[in-house]
């Protein structure tokens, strides 16, 4: 990466998200030893004319090193085009520690090969697809991530080592492939994913938050300004294109308030998911994709990523001890939870999860994970009522024994708890935002007019269509898409 310079006659301007005041825009110009100064301008998005030093030079800019920037990079840098990947956190990864880094990929390669009784085919995921999103441009766009994510997959099973259990596909989808290790414990594997994309020619700046994109006189992105805390600084980076990749905004209370003000009273899991990206696009103009939320059932409490109903013989109640969602149907547990008048459950299972992919998960709980050999000694154990519990025990007895889930339509592990049993309290946390930057079937940022932003794109849960795209897959594809646009 070259070192260049581009002074106040190339009428450059910086610009960010609202949020950030007009007012620190007279720090950032100081910043530049004195070489801009800063003007009024009618548009808040714009802090001002600045000059800006460019110590950077590259093909492309990638903002964010989770899973799909770092994807993202690889679709760059293994095309031989210099690709320079910047995250304010201090390593890779981004909100992948907190998530349970499973596939459902049932129209993968890789399923095909290990369970070809669970295979589904591409076009009858394309089939699914058309039903779920009529509209011709979001439903070419969510072919791409699926194709893109099955690319992803293979590169990640074939060729570059990740480990995934093969031994039984625990969960209520096809072709649900979960780690090695277990559930959300993927750090091996990440690490595998990092060294590729560093192998791929991508290089990495970390403790670098992305502040004001860079944009020339006609409205083109032309760069990035970031900030480097480790060194107390300001840092140019010119760039042909930039992709913003930085995930969602659930640790953004303001933001979640705005877009989703169920949830603003829950705690959160994840700490940096901030918005900063969706921000960015916003201030050059760039339009946002329909918002809503969306949450995993994570516990509030610890770390613990606990999907018992997805493995194994379980079920779940609200403190009055009713059921109150279909167990296998994962995300409904919270939002579900919440709509029952709850900000807690508990989750009752048996070894059968105990001992299975969770296991690792489950051991985090310590002495919140709840046991005994009787109905009896659990609710002591719990602290819970005795009636309530057995009563609850006596119900769900009686769904299995009958084969049938009236209520909710539960189809899956419908089979009696085994002693010893277990149980966790569980509690509605924010984990994952749906909805971002709009962006077409390319990825390329759009504006309120449906017209591209010139040399902006977004993917992840930053960018999409109306859905939380997969990761990986819309990483690899915006990697590609602007490969091709740098190719004319």
């Amino acid at each position: 990466m070259k070192k260049t310079s581009m002074g106040r006659r190339e009428f450059l301007r910086l610009a960010a998200g609202a949020s950030i005041a007009t007012g620190a825009c007279a720090a950032l110009v100081g910043c530049s030893a004195g070489k801009g100064t800063a003007s009024t301008a009618s548009d808040e998005a714009v802090l001002g004319w600045t000059d800006v030093n460019f110590e950077h030079d590259v093909d492309v800019l990638v903002v964010g090193a989770g899973p799909s920037g770092m994807f993202a990079a690889y679709g760059v840098g293994s095309a031989g085009k210099s690709v320079l990947v910047i995250d304010k956190q201090a390593s890779y990864g981004g909100d992948a520690a907190n998530a349970a880094n499973d596939f459902m990929l049932s129209y993968s390669n890789v399923c095909a090969e290990v369970w070809p009784d669970q295979a589904t085919t591409m076009e009858e995921r394309k089939e699914k697809l058309k039903k779920y999103f009529p509209d011709e441009d979001v439903y070419a766009a969510q072919v791409h991530y699926a194709e893109g994510a099955v690319e992803a997959f293979d590169l990640m099973y074939y060729e570059w080592g990740c480990e995934y259990n093969l031994e039984l596909n625990y969960g209520p989808y096809k072709g649900m492939f979960y780690p090695k290790d277990g559930i959300g414990e993927a750090a091996s594997n990440w690490a595998k994913v990092f060294d590729q994309v560093q192998k791929s020619g991508a290089q990495f700046l970390f403790h670098t938050k992305a502040e004001y994109l860079i944009v020339d006189a006609e409205g083109a992105v032309v760069g990035l300004r970031a900030f480097d805390s480790m060194n107390d600084r300001w840092v140019d980076i010119k760039a042909k294109k930039t992709i913003i990749a930085t995930g969602g905004f659930a640790s953004n209370q303001e933001m979640v308030a705005q877009y989703y003000p169920e949830w603003t009273s829950i705690g959160c899991v994840t700490t940096q998911a901030m918005g900063e990206g969706i921000k960015l696009g916003q201030s050059v103009g760039g339009a946002l994709s329909p918002m809503f939320g969306a949450a995993t059932n994570l516990n509030a409490d610890t770390e613990v990523i606990f999907l018992p109903q997805m493995f194994g013989r379980s079920f779940s109640i609200l403190p009055n001890g009713k059921r109150f969602y279909n167990e296998t149907s994962v995300h409904e547990s919270a939002s579900n939870c919440m709509a029952n008048g709850y900000f807690e459950w508990i989750a009752i299972f048996d070894d059968e999860i105990r001992q299975g992919p969770n296991k690792k998960q489950v051991d985090k709980g310590g002495e919140e994970i709840y046991t005994g050999n009787t109905v009896e000694e659990l609710a002591a154990a719990m602290d819970f009522p005795l009636e309530t519990l057995q009563a609850a025990f006596d119900r769900y007895a009686a769904i299995c024994e009958a084969g049938v889930d009236e209520e909710f339509g539960r189809t899956l592990h419908l089979e009696n708890l085994q002693p010893p049993y277990y149980a966790y309290f569980n509690h509605p946390v924010r984990y994952k935002t749906s909805g971002g930057l709009w962006t077409d079937e390319f990825t390329q940022v759009l504006d309120e007019n449906k017209n591209p932003i010139p040399h902006l794109y977004a993917c992840g849960c930053a960018g999409g269509t109306t859905d939380i795209p997969p990761a990986c897959g819309s990483g690899l594809y915006a990697g590609r898409c602007v490969v091709a646009a740098l190719e004319g």
